[in-house]
């Protein structure tokens, strides 16, 4: 049998789809298809890359993309931007971006070019919105850059996922400081992709 069969991933995902819809309660219970795509930085100082990946409607593709596919976020956004151009629209959610050692919110592509307008709008077009806190441990400050914030220290989570008791630069991941980063490149590559609402 081989290592991965895509027979046995395509029946697992149309099972988790059905699942969903059979579970959907309008104006009670709300589904979504979906599923986590999980990958890391590729090197020994990175960590975890996870994003729940959504769909819009009941319209879904034959199997997921996953790291047997590409290691690479852009090479999933590509797939999802095609899907869109065949009706079956999708996010992509960022989340336990505090485990990823800065690698989640970097400022280059994954070839390591500088981000310019066309990856922001290529990330924006697919990542939306990001997951700031959850029970792996909040992305939002830290009290090392927020040592006013009475708060700041709340569920903290301080390790990269997957990698024991390595621990997360917090500089690097959270994300009150990436916000105020961002709105400096902003004006560096000529666009705005930033809403604080």
């Amino acid at each position: 049998m081989p290592m991965f069969d895509y027979n046995v991933h395509k029946t697992a995902w149309k099972e988790i789809a059905e699942s969903a819809e059979r579970n959907y309660e309008p104006g009670k219970f709300t589904t979504f298809i979906g599923y986590e795509f999980t990958t890391n930085s590729g090197d020994l100082e990175g960590g975890n890359l996870h994003r729940n990946v959504l769909f819009e409607s009941s319209n879904y593709p034959e199997r997921p993309w996953t790291r047997i596919d590409s290691m690479n976020p852009e090479d999933l956004w590509s797939w999802m931007d095609k899907l869109r151009d065949l009706g079956l629209d999708s996010i992509a959610i960022p989340h336990n971006s505090n485990g990823s050692n800065g690698r989640m919110f970097e400022t280059k592509y994954w070839n390591g070019s500088l981000v310019d307008d066309q990856y922001a709008d290529f990330r924006m077009r697919n990542e939306p919105i990001v997951e700031s806190t959850q029970v792996k441990g909040t992305s939002d400050t830290h009290p090392i850059l927020s040592p006013d914030d009475e708060w700041a220290d709340f569920e903290i989570f301080p390790y990269r996922i997957g990698r024991g008791k390595t621990y997360s630069d917090p500089m690097a991941v959270m994300l009150d400081r990436l916000i105020k980063e961002a709105l400096g490149w902003s004006g560096k590559i000529g666009v705005t992709h930033i809403n604080l609402e």
